[in-house]
Parts: structure tokens; C-alpha cells; sequence
């Protein structure tokens, strides 16, 4: 099954007090939030969403997806930040990709061996950038 990650970076400390209780991807712009977005454009898609620690047992309640959760048995993932204002779908299946945008990861496409070091709190990292274009290559 085709898997996709929502994740939120270290950059939702722009989006404080609105961000204080919930993840940046809840957030709405117009009639949608930034992650119902992105799900719309991904229809039968597992889907799992990565937060901050303090935010899961919240979340948990509230969504059906995955939250924080490694899963070792994906052969690759499509990873897309949070605060993507997604109009259209980006491939999920294909080469190893990372999309930047100004240093900001965008979206990553990666395989199971670099999948499985990923955790929430990597994205919360401010060098993850490097990492993984030093990876990739």
C-alpha cells in the first residue's frame, strides 16, 4: 500500500499561540485545514501523521491515522510538511526526492532504509536538511 507521512518542522514556533495545542497542519486556510488538503489529494493512501510528543494522546482521540509511529515493515514513504498549502499531488512512488523550498523541506521520497531512522522529532531538527541530502547521494 502506497504510505504518506504529514509531518510538522521545527518552524511551527512561527505559528505560536495558534500552534501551542495543536499541530500546525490542523491549522485552516478557507474552508480546509493544511492536512485535509493534502488528504484529498491522496485517496486510499495509508496515512500517518507525525507532532510534537506533548500532542499525541490529543490527537490520538481525534484521528484515525497513525501518529508518531515508525512503521519497519514500509518499502517507501512520501513525507510532506505540514504547512504545504497542497493545491496538487506530489508522486508518491519514484526515486529518492527531497523538495526544498529556502532550506525548507517541502516533501522527501524516500526508501525503507532511510525511512526507518525518521522520527517526529528529526523533522523538529534544524539540520535534517543536510542529513539528508548527504544521504541521498
Amino acid at each position: 500500500m502506497k504510505s504518506l507521512c504529514v509531518f510538522e518542522d521545527g518552524s511551527y514556533q512561527n505559528f505560536l499561540p495558534l500552534a501551542y495545542n495543536r499541530p500546525v497542519y490542523e491549522l485552516r486556510c478557507g474552508m480546509y485545514s493544511f492536512l485535509e488538503r493534502i488528504t484529498i489529494q491522496y485517496p486510499d493512501t495509508d496515512i500517518s501523521l507525525y507532532c510534537r510528543e506533548y500532542l499525541k494522546n490529543f490527537l490520538d482521540e481525534i484521528y484515525p491515522h497513525s501518529l508518531n509511529n515508525n512503521e519497519s515493515n514500509i518499502q517507501s514513504c512520501l513525507f510532506i510538511n505540514g504547512r504545504l498549502l497542497m493545491s496538487s499531488p506530489i508522486a508518491i512512488s519514484g526515486e529518492e526526492e527531497i523538495g526544498i523550498n529556502n532550506n525548507t523541506i517541502v516533501y522527501a521520497r524516500l526508501l525503507r532504509k532511510n525511512c526507518i531512522s525518521i522520527t517526529p522529532d528529526t523533522f523538529l531538527d534544524k539540520d535534517l536538511t543536510y542529513e539528508l541530502k548527504k544521504n541521498l547521494k
